[in-house]
């Protein structure tokens, strides 16, 4: 059979890879493939030393999950149709996206915790326990296959010290594991290292915990590892994941079976379909249940436990069933939502006949006022949680200044937006502020958004007496409240705020409208879950806006979609920050980079018709957005 293998774009695939499980899986179950007489190719990055006789597709440079594999893809995609079978161990499976293949997809990760974009067909989950929580969040078929193999260690007995193996990361529960061992008064020896996003100081403190027979041992290459393990009283592992969070699978887990070793944890995740509880390991139930369980580990056959491993683990047992899986699929079986198609959700460029140009009106469409740079959310695809501006709130003095000369022009602006990047209800006198609008500018709606984490029913009461609010957009971003919690920093129970929220505005103000708002990114929201999402509020909310995230100078780093238009953001209002100091109304602007003008020094009006303003107008009408810095990368339009 001719194979592709496709590994990640985050490390090569090499002998020589410490603590690259996938990688390690890809050149173990390649070489077993090759051995078997199948011609295999591999897609890995720069840097891979292959086993002799398999291809090496070379994609570049090692990088992150997304872009680097998404970079990938474009390299090896033209030769997909030469295969017969491919194992896809990638973690955004841009191949499978696509195109109709016969082809299998792993996934690595807890579909509660990330949820990206996934293949419609084809998926394999590495437990059932993933494999069920994958059909609740996407809604369709995954089919268990497990994919983790190694060689077995040579059977030695324990000579006395428990072993923590993994990263240097709260959730895998070193310090747990240290402070467990000091209270029973055993020896621990720790292997392994800090890895992306986990915070430094946590390993500082798992060397300060190194006493009374406790070592770190840094990291190791993987011979190191495995002599550890051969000889290790138990390796230990008290994860520390929220509730009814968990692990799909464990690679440090099936290496430590596969010499004899048992393994003592919680009985969280897959962690059952793992460990045979006083079998291979035991499963504990609290931290006093781990202690005594601990205790209890030298009555366990250590033979039996690597003959369990080998029997399942091996790599001759893995390829087995991978071969079983590849033959299917080879011969046009398919799982999961086949009846949709493969395909996935691109956000295209505007769609113009020629180029479209905007051209500044005699006065302002809009007016936004920063009368406050803070939020208490943390929203991810947010820009003010990547801005260098200092926090700070707009006196009573500048506003009133700003509203005076508004309410002296010929032509009100339609729409006021009292605040920019932030969130009103932090402001003390936030209902001072509304009503003083109101005031002022009696023809002009005033448009808010909010997060409504902050809402009660005195506020949506106060809110209701402003005559002129006529727009409330509530961002809510997710439809799980896994999802929302990660997405936005807030309790779940925010969107019970929001739905009472809706229902009095609606019965005290018909007028109002409302807007129940989700920002799509594929790395954090499924389809169904937009689905679900739409489905919740279409009947409690007036409008239910979705927004690709792909579409803008995002920080989270989408792909760059061709624009061929202006933007027309620059040409429709002016935002009034905190301090005086006006930027154009971009939506992306949270540190201010477009100045245009000054209030405490110019009248609006001015700074409205003013040369900065209308050269960046400009700039965009000839189609050199690019030439602005803020502009390069967006494709708002």
């Amino acid at each position: 059979m001719k194979i592709l293998v496709i590994s990640t774009a985050i490390f090569p695939v090499s002998p020589e890879n410490r603590y690259a499980g996938i990688e390690t899986l890809v050149r173990l179950i390649s070489n077993e493939l090759k051995d078997r007489g199948h011609q295999v190719s591999l897609v890995a990055p720069q840097g891979s030393r292959l086993p002799k006789g398999i291809e090496h597709i070379n994609t570049g440079s090692c990088g992150d999950f997304v872009e680097s594999e998404r970079k990938a893809y474009w390299i090896y995609s033209s030769r997909l149709q030469e295969f017969e079978a491919i194992l896809d161990f990638s973690h955004s499976h841009w191949c499978m996206m696509e195109n109709d293949l016969p082809a299998v997809a792993f996934i690595w990760h807890d579909p509660y915790i990330m949820k990206p974009q996934e293949p419609r067909y084809n998926i394999c989950a590495l437990s059932q326990w993933q494999a069920n929580r994958f059909r609740h969040i996407y809604g369709y078929q995954a089919k268990v296959v497990d994919p983790h193999c190694g060689h077995p260690g040579e059977l030695k007995p324990a000579k006395g010290s428990f072993l923590f193996l993994g990263r240097m990361g709260p959730q895998k529960g070193c310090l747990e594991a240290i402070d467990i061992c000091h209270e029973l008064g055993v020896s621990l020896d720790i292997i392994g290292g800090s890895g992306p996003g986990d915070p430094p100081e946590y390993l500082a403190k798992v060397e300060e915990g190194c006493h009374s027979g406790v070592v770190y041992q840094g990291e190791v290459d993987d011979s190191t590892k495995i002599a550890f393990l051969e000889e290790a009283r138990a390796l230990i592992y008290p994860i520390n994941y929220p509730l009814g969070q968990g692990e799909a699978h464990s690679h440090k887990i099936v290496d430590t079976l596969l010499c004899g070793c048992p393994v003592v944890t919680y009985t969280t995740g897959a962690f059952p379909e793992i460990i045979e509880h006083e079998v291979t390991g035991f499963l504990a139930n609290d931290r006093e249940d781990f202690k005594q369980l601990m205790m209890k580990v030298d009555s366990l056959d250590r033979r039996l436990i690597r003959e369990k491993a080998v029997e399942r683990w091996s790599v001759e047992a893995t390829v087995n069933r991978l071969l079983e899986v590849m033959d299917n699929v080879a011969s046009g079986v398919r799982w999961g939502n086949i009846a949709r198609g493969p395909t996935i959700i691109r956000p295209s460029a505007p769609a113009a006949a020629g180029y479209i140009k905007y051209t500044l009106q005699e006065y302002p469409r809009q007016i936004r006022l920063d009368t406050i740079n803070q939020c208490n959310a943390k929203c991810i695809p947010c820009h003010l949680n990547f801005q260098l501006r200092q926090h700070g709130k707009m006196s009573m003095k500048l506003l009133k200044k700003i509203l005076n000369e508004v309410k002296a022009w010929d032509k009100p602006p339609e729409e006021v937006v009292p605040v920019n990047f932030g969130e009103l209800f932090m402001l003390k006198n936030w209902h001072e502020l509304l009503k003083l609008i109101e005031e002022k500018l009696p023809r002009t709606k005033i448009a808010l958004p909010t997060n409504g984490s902050l809402l009660n029913d005195d506020t949506v009461r106060k809110l209701a007496s402003v005559s002129t609010l006529k727009w409330v957009n509530f961002s809510l971003n997710a439809f799980f409240k896994e999802t929302y919690e990660a997405f936005t920093g807030l309790k779940a129970e925010t969107v019970d705020k929001v739905k009472k929220a809706i229902v009095m505005l609606h019965s005290m103000r018909p007028d109002i409208t409302t807007c129940a708002s989700m920002i799509f990114d594929t790395n954090f929201q499924t389809e169904m879950e937009r689905d679900l999402f739409i489905e919740f509020w279409r009947p409690l909310a007036s409008i239910v806006s979705i927004n690709p995230a792909a579409y803008c100078n995002s920080p989270l780093g989408k792909y760059l979609i061709p624009v061929k238009t202006a933007c027309r953001s620059i040409s429709d209002g002016l935002t009034v920050l905190y301090d005086g100091r006006v930027v154009t109304n971009c939506c992306w602007d949270a540190d201010g980079l477009l100045e245009i003008g000054n209030a405490n020094e110019e009248s609006l009006l001015d700074i409205w018709k003013g040369g900065k303003l209308n050269a960046l107008c400009e700039l965009h009408n000839e189609g050199r957005r690019d030439e602005v810095t803020l502009c390069f990368n967006c494709t708002f339009a």
